[in-house]
């Protein structure tokens, strides 16, 4: 649930004096410099750390990677009279060894020549604030550009928009940005810009109205967020007045771009086919050709569900299905009632997932199985299988999917998979390899068959692999260990109720 802070809010001293109707009309809601403060340290905190990608000590490899001393590059995509980027210079003034170059854009041309006025009595040493259009077609700053972005960005809704602005200007913007949907409110459109002028592994912090957690308008804007972007804090204003005449209900809404950012990767959907063994709506039919191994014609393929299947192994036989219990279920492979793609997809060699589990569980299949319902496959390689396993089994995707894909959880720290979260997961792209991670892939598929076969000792090879996966995402040691953090709190012991 998001926290909610018991204070008082102030009405900031040197905001610009719009009247009411324009304020609306632009929506325009001036920063109280206690909120301001909150959310820089919010945003910030975590990149002034001595582990840090930002901060003194910091390690990590890649062009991602910041140098330690240079200045944290601060972008306000709508800075208005300049709170945010305020706040901001007083939190860094106040770590020793950090500095920043303060960045802002606005609209209004002489809320910008304040932002820049007021940043300079404050004693910032690199200040860039320019009139302007965030929004623009022709974006004035770089993709990747900042480290951190900090904005409270203008609440304008549909109907408003189409006053102010052509119907040709609105479907351009439609056409331009993801988050155009429906009868979207402008804000939207600057968290999708946000995301764009981040760096990998970058912070975000924005004031925005509570709508953007439950409005339809926004789900393109949580989708976004749910595939770039890791949600760390959500701050709830909404029981208190922060606005000045304006009945805006507001989220401090603080997210990183995403772990897997810092190098180019590809869903896993367009390297493998992914399926179904058995579809729900298929499972009394699929049981109705069960036989045990006995009774089953020599050709017949073992049958498998999700509790069959271990990281890198699989074990048969001894399956509950359809609630019966199987000793070793045999399916025959040239059976009329499976469905063509059924049978060549039981009989080919193929990556097996487990559809219930605590974290994902992989393995290959050489010889050919049946599969049940809650059993996916990965076919039609265009990577090395083994290379994809290993990623599966390792740490850092079972992370992503926990954190990030994984829609339906289950008592006792399960996940349940489906299709469609599992072709989104973000395979680092093996045709921008340098020759570092050409070997480390060459490794990698080592590790995946010595685990398939059982011919190294699996704990040593995670570890391996684990460390090697880390390397080729370009983690950073702060992003390490929150992925080694949420195993060893998801593999703690669990207390029973009282």
């Amino acid at each position: 649930m998001p926290r909610r802070p018991l204070v008082r809010y102030s009405v900031a001293a040197h905001e610009p004096q719009l009247s009411r109707s324009a304020r609306r009309a632009g929506g325009v809601y001036y920063t109280p410099p206690e909120i301001a403060q909150q959310l820089a340290e919010l945003t910030l905190g975590p990149l002034l750390s001595p582990l840090s990608p930002g901060g003194r000590g910091a390690g990590g490899e890649g062009a991602a990677m910041r140098e330690a001393s240079a200045p944290l590059r601060i972008l306000d995509p709508a800075c208005g009279a300049g709170e945010l980027l305020i706040a901001a210079h007083a939190v860094i003034r106040a770590r020793e060894g950090f500095a920043a170059s303060m960045h802002g854009i606005d609209i209004d041309e002489s809320a910008a020549a304040q932002c820049r006025q007021r940043l300079g009595q404050a004693g910032a040493d690199a200040i860039q604030i320019q009139p302007g259009d965030a929004l623009a077609e022709e974006p004035p700053f770089p993709a990747g550009a900042f480290d951190v972005v900090l904005a409270n960005p203008p609440y304008v809704s549909i109907r408003e928009l189409a006053r102010q602005r052509t119907p040709d200007e609105v479907v351009a913007l439609r056409e331009r940005f993801r988050t155009a949907r429906g009868n979207f409110d402008l804000y939207v459109l600057f968290i999708e810009r946000a995301l764009q002028w981040l760096r990998p592994g970058g912070r975000c912090g924005l004031i925005v109205p509570n709508k953007w957690a439950t409005l339809d308008y926004a789900r393109p804007c949580r989708e976004l967020l749910q595939e770039q972007a890791t949600l760390e804090d959500v701050v709830d204003l909404s029981a208190h007045r922060v606005f000045r005449d304006a009945s805006v209900y507001p989220h401090l809404l603080v997210f990183t771009l995403g772990v897997e950012s810092q190098v180019a990767t590809q869903p896993l959907g367009s390297l493998v086919r992914l399926a179904c063994g058995t579809p729900g709506y298929a499972a009394a039919r699929i049981a109705s050709l069960l036989a045990e191994v006995d009774a089953a014609p020599s050709s017949a393929l073992p049958f498998i569900t999700s509790g069959n299947i271990d990281r890198y192994a699989i074990r048969t036989g001894n399956v509950r299905y359809q609630r019966r219990r199987w000793r070793d279920p045999r399916i025959a492979p040239d059976s009329s009632v499976l469905t063509r793609r059924q049978r060549q997809l039981f009989a080919s060699p193929k990556l097996v997932i487990a559809g219930l589990t605590r974290r994902l569980e992989a393995a290959w299949d050489a010889q050919g199985l049946a599969l049940g319902v809650q059993v996916f496959a990965a076919t039609e390689f265009q990577a090395d299988p083994f290379y994809l396993l290993a990623l599966l089994n390792s740490k850092l995707l079972s992370y992503l999917f926990r954190t990030r894909f994984a829609a339906k959880r289950l008592g006792g720290g399960y996940v349940a998979v489906n299709k469609g979260q599992l072709a989104r997961l973000p395979v680092v792209d093996c045709s921008r390899f340098n020759s570092d991670d050409q070997q480390r892939l060459v490794r990698l598929v080592v590790l995946a068959k010595g685990s398939s076969d059982r011919s190294l000792q699996l704990a040593a090879a995670d570890a391996e692999i684990d460390r090697l996966v880390y390397k080729l995402y370009r983690l950073t040691a702060q992003q390490i260990g929150q992925v080694e953090a949420h195993f060893s709190e998801l593999s703690a012991p669990r207390k029973a109720a009282a």
